[in-house]
């Protein structure tokens, strides 16, 4: 395949992607997604992007209203309205809103819920659901009943209605976000079909009796013999970099895809010639991977770079495509496919993805050798101290692209002057006042644990210290003060106006409590805590209570590594650089994130927004006065001083939560879940090469 790509804005913020129109295949049908108050409308578009029309959704009378809108292969389209007493009835439109047809559905029945979607040979389905059960009916392009059929969908939402080898199949989700499939004649057992690797989004019926289907990576195409697909479509192939949450099909030589990315995208595929064929099998292969990568700025850069490096195929692996809901499950797959072999040459890292992990174990090159045999590019042009709180057993390993500040903050007449604390004047302070302000034991475990492991690891000698009694006092500490987090409810869930909701925002002022971990991105947030918050007092930023009085943390919210196995090192290289160049530099100080080149940052601190906002007790909004030059240039020396790194070991995190867990629920004492977690993190410290 090959791509045509155009952008567009639809009218309504949420599209899917419709049927195409008439034998000609010339115009595509956009319609909204329902479920929300709006009536829904069908835009049309030619296959340049350029919108041609619109088909409104037929009046329906006032005791109607319009659910739902489908487009058939004929080019009509199909409207599912509801009335006041739980009824149903399909509207058939022509292609300029004419109404051609009207049936009622499901009269004498308790259907909760119907839908709509469209058949091959404009056939239309409608579904009526139950918790339990499912009911439908197959229509014509005359709005004539063809065929119905009824039965039991456990634990499942359906999502697809379509037609193969001359059976009808429900595509739903169960109770664990698994797609499966129905076959509601039995001809075929569900357990007999294969699915995709990571779930159906979408299927389509064909003209021949087969279906196509599709999922965050490719397009699968049936063979005659059932629902056991063949990849015909790969996404990266065709030089789409964005998640694709829509996609139609025109002819078996077309397809049309809507992706996200930065806003909505709209893109038609056809099939390459030869010529173009044999370009695209010459072109070497470029992998990037990475969890939410899929997405923003990054997938900009992507696309600045294929269009630089005509010579390379860049094929970008977003693992979130396996769970949206669970990142370790993103990360499991990545590191399968990495004992594999199947190292993607670049890496991205983030907070789902710790890339300390993969450079302790040897697999990324040493990037300060890229920098030295680079004339463009120096070491001495980033902020160093930020790079060398990232170097691994010496070598920079993988590098930060930006980054956010990590510290308590609170007034320096509270907390005290200097950056630093010890764990026994931290828990001496805490003794006389409040320090934390409604907090859960969960967040007090992250961040005065989780946040600064170093305090407890030493990694570099693999050795630990959870049992010098440090620990058990902090884990003591947590536990006679933070709110179980079962228990936990923020200030946003009380009403506004409640006591409750009235103390967080005068929490500070009232005396309610002394300090809050959180990160600075930018000048505005840090202008929000001291004139905001503190009420233009004098702020301290203070690191993670430790023996060495360690200050604020700096925690990269991208980061960027190759592999030692890359076939295309250089190449990689040139997407590293795009990374930590001028220009994308600055896009990061627009996304509230501070840059790492120097130059970049220093400009960012002279013209930066320095005011900040905040909200009263009332609830209303208000902008905060601004920084002075005396509270910048100090922040910039915390910057220049940070010499940690927020920690981000999701293993050693794990092994924690486990025992921390059960001295919180009183199965053993704080010693004991100390003991405990010495003995397994000095094994896996122990692990590591």
């Amino acid at each position: 395949m090959k791509a045509r790509r155009q952008f567009f804005s639809l009218d309504e913020k949420n599209g899917r992607l419709a049927y195409v129109s008439g034998n000609d295949n010339k115009l595509l049908f956009c319609s909204t997604v329902y479920g929300s108050s709006e009536t829904p409308v069908i835009y049309k578009y030619d296959r340049d992007g350029n919108q041609t029309g619109i088909i409104n959704a037929p009046e329906s009378g006032d005791q109607m209203t319009v659910l739902q809108a489908d487009v058939l292969s004929d080019g009509n389209a199909v409207f599912l309205s509801e009335n006041e007493n739980g009824g149903y009835a399909v509207s058939w439109t022509d292609k300029d809103g004419k109404i051609i047809n009207q049936t009622d559905v499901f009269e004498n029945t308790e259907t909760e819920k119907a839908d709509i979607w469209a058949g091959n040979n404009s056939e239309l389905y409608v579904l009526g659901c139950t918790d339990d059960d499912y009911s439908y009916m197959v229509f014509d392009s005359n709005a004539v009943k063809i065929r119905e059929g009824s039965g039991n969908c456990p634990d499942g939402r359906i999502k697809e209605m379509f037609f193969m080898n001359g059976s009808d199949f429900i595509l739903y989700e169960n109770a664990d976000w698994e797609k499966r499939i129905i076959c509601t004649d039995e001809k075929i057992a569900f357990d007999d079909f294969v699915y995709p690797e990571y779930g159906t989004q979408k299927v389509f019926s064909l003209s021949d009796g087969s279906v196509c289907y599709f999922d965050a990576d490719s397009v699968y195409r049936t063979d005659a013999n059932g629902f056991s697909g063949r990849k015909f479509i790969n996404w990266n192939d065709c030089g789409i970099i964005h998640l694709v949450g829509a996609m139609g099909v025109m002819n078996d030589d077309c397809i049309v895809c809507l992706t996200s990315g930065n806003g909505l995208s709209f893109t038609v595929l056809e099939r390459a010639d030869d010529e173009l064929a044999g370009k695209l099998r010459n072109q070497k292969v470029l992998t990037v991977g990475g969890v939410g990568i899929g997405r923003g700025d990054l997938t900009e850069l992507f696309e600045e770079f294929r269009n630089e490096n005509k010579e390379y195929r860049l094929c970008v692996s977003d693992y979130q495509k396996y769970s949206a809901s669970d990142p370790q499950e993103c990360t499991d797959k990545l590191n399968l496919d990495v004992v594999s072999g199947k190292v993607p040459d670049v890496l991205i890292g983030n907070y789902e993805l710790d890339l300390e992990f993969y450079a302790e174990r040897g697999l990324f090159c040493d990037l300060n050798e890229f920098m030295e045999s680079d004339a463009e590019v120096n070491r001495s042009d980033f902020l160093e101290n930020i790079f060398d709180c990232y170097v691994t057993e010496g070598s920079q390993m993988y590098v930060p692209v930006c980054f956010d500040i990590y510290a308590f903050y609170g007034k320096e007449s509270d907390l005290g002057s200097g950056n630093g604390w010890t764990t026994d004047e931290f828990l001496d302070l805490a003794e006389k006042k409040n320090m934390f302000f409604n907090t859960s034991r969960g967040v007090m475990l992250r961040s005065l644990v989780y946040a600064d492991l170093s305090g407890f690891v030493d990694r570099k000698n693999k050795k630990c210290s959870f049992n010098d009694g440090r620990f058990e006092k902090i884990l003591e500490y947590i536990y006679e003060n933070g709110i179980p987090d079962e228990n936990y409810k923020g200030y946003d869930s009380y009403p506004q106006g409640s006591t409750e909701y009235k103390d967080y925002y005068r929490r500070f002022s009232d005396g309610l409590c002394l300090t809050e971990y959180a990160g600075i991105s930018a000048l505005s947030t840090l202008a929000g805590f001291k004139n905001g918050d503190l009420n233009g007092e004098n702020i301290v930023l203070k690191g993670v209570p430790s023996d060495d009085k360690s200050g604020p943390l700096v925690y990269s919210r991208i980061t960027a590594g190759i592999s030692s196995s890359s076939e295309h090192k250089e190449a990689a290289w040139k997407l590293v650089k795009k990374l930590l160049s001028e220009d994308y530099q600055t896009k990061v100080t627009s996304t509230a994130s501070l840059p790492v080149r120097t130059s970049v940052f220093e400009n960012a601190m002279k013209n930066s927004r320095r005011k900040g906002f905040g909200y009263r007790a009332d609830g209303n909004f208000y902008e905060t006065n601004p920084l002075s030059d005396e509270d910048v240039n100090e922040f910039v020396n915390i910057v220049k001083s940070v010499n940690e790194a927020y920690s981000s070991d999701s293993r050693i995190k794990s092994i924690i939560d486990e025992s921390v867990g059960e001295y919180f629920n009183g199965s053993m004492t704080s010693k004991e879940a100390a003991e405990q977690i010495q003995n397994k993190v000095s094994l896996y410290l122990n692990e590591i090469k």
